[in-house]
């Protein structure tokens, strides 16, 4: 896929820059009146508008670690003779790298024709639809899901087996990967009931055609086709990142340092899910006998942007131990892991907090050294893009130890201009610019 941008330097930097930095694009859990049309909910009808249109209706799916499981509403697709409503809901355009689309499906009846229900398209729907997501049965009544890049013709989808039941809930993610290497390369991908590790697994089935690849996705579409069948859909999340399509954002960092006779207590989360608010929780032992110190402090319900909270004990001393009590719309509580309170001073030495330093120097011609810190054991990836978003370099692709880190990286190779460099720790992600002058 040719990505052209029209202003490299200073708007086309800009642009990458923020998809780059994208994780969570957009959340549905159709919290919305039930007897509601998606059309008065923010979505838009690109085919057969008003005609048997999607309507919001009681009760949510469930799956386990799930975030959006048992959460507000859902809604029916039915698929039939006659003209039948498809609606779509936009999100911030991405134009490479991937988007990751997760949802949960309950299927009640499909026939063994097969159609697709769900796809992914540009900012303005016409019918360029691309990642197509399809369910068909065999004789025995048994489900297989498929997916297709840009066709719906059968030799052109990829079948799973036929391992799946009417009236269950399942978790499926599709994902759309841009290829800059030609005009008619990108791939699809499909998961179904992926393990929630927050490593990508293995897909089920993935496809490719020989169909023009779309230039941007900038919407998610709900559709009703010709063939018969009736599903249950809810819980859709679209990302640019595996952990946030289908893993819970986790709690980024809770910190307590000790100055004088308080303990200042700081925490950011990612995003929120339904969060009514948090209590603060100490206790002098790091594994029991907690206690709230705090009244409720109101959280921002759902939202894809990071918050910052804070608290300051003002009964404390050094050696104590805090945790948070989170608590959601539903009324269904988490605790955040415990941290200990630690003196002012020395708190950099004892507790990692993430971060991606600018490099130094900057500009540099030829090496630069990059610095950044993570809090957690996981997979951590550091990558090099240049303006267009082509990746020109991996400086990091391993499992490392919570610390902190430096990579030198070298554009001995490169052309002067603006680069982009990008950590992704499990959940964490975030880029800078820098820049080769020679």
């Amino acid at each position: 896929m040719k990505s052209i941008l029209r202003s490299v330097w200073a708007t086309g930097a800009v642009i990458l820059l923020a998809q780059m930095c994208t994780a969570q694009l957009l959340q549905e859990n159709f919290d919305y009146p039930v007897g509601s049309v998606l059309t008065a909910d923010g979505y838009t009808a690109h085919s057969g508008a008003g005609a048997h249109p999607v309507t919001v209706v009681v009760g949510s799916l469930s799956y386990p670690g799930y975030p959006l499981s048992a959460v507000g509403n859902s809604v029916v697709l039915t698929g039939g003779s006659g003209s039948r409503e498809d609606v779509n809901r936009t999100f911030p355009a991405v134009s490479f790298g991937a988007v990751y689309a997760s949802f949960l499906i309950s299927v009640s009846s499909v026939s063994a024709v097969g159609d697709y229900f769900f796809h992914l398209g540009p900012s303005t729907v016409s019918t360029t639809f691309r990642g197509r997501v399809l369910a068909r049965s065999d004789t025995a009544g048994r489900i297989a899901f498929g997916v297709s890049k840009s066709s719906s013709a059968d030799s052109l989808i990829r079948w799973t087996p036929y391992s799946y039941e009417t009236g269950t809930t399942y978790l499926v993610v599709l994902k759309y990967l841009f290829h800059a290497d030609a005009t008619n390369d990108d791939e699809v991908f499909l998961w179904v009931n992926p393990p929630l590790s927050g490593i990508e697994p293995a897909p089920a089935v993935q496809q490719t055609d020989t169909g023009t690849d779309i230039a941007e996705i900038g919407a998610v579409a709900y559709r009703q086709g010709s063939v018969s069948y009736t599903l249950t859909l809810d819980g859709v999340r679209v990302s640019t990142a595996w952990n946030d399509a289908q893993l819970p954002i986790e709690l980024a960092k809770l910190i307590a340092v000790v100055k004088g006779t308080r303990t200042y207590l700081s925490w950011t989360t990612v995003s929120e899910i339904n969060n009514y608010g948090f209590e603060v929780q100490k206790s002098a032992s790091r594994a029991d006998n907690y206690g709230s110190i705090s009244a409720l402090i109101p959280g921002h319900g759902t939202t894809i942007l990071p918050q910052t909270y804070s608290f300051v004990d003002s009964t404390s001393i050094d050696g104590h131990f805090y945790r948070l009590k989170e608590i959601n719309l539903d009324q269904s509580i988490h605790y955040s892991e415990p941290v200990e309170s630690v003196l002012s001073g020395v708190a950099e030495g004892r507790q990692f907090t993430f971060a991606l330093h600018q490099n130094y120097p900057n500009p540099f011609n030829p090496s630069t050294t990059i610095q950044f810190t993570i809090v957690n054991r996981q997979l951590t990836i550091v990558k090099v893009y240049d303006v267009m978003g082509r990746e020109v370099a991996t400086l990091v692709n391993e499992v490392k130890e919570p610390g902190t880190y430096t990579v030198q990286f070298s554009g001995s190779g490169l052309a002067s201009g603006v680069y982009f460099y990008r950590l992704s720790a499990g959940q964490y992600v975030e880029c800078r610019k820098m820049v080769v002058m020679k």
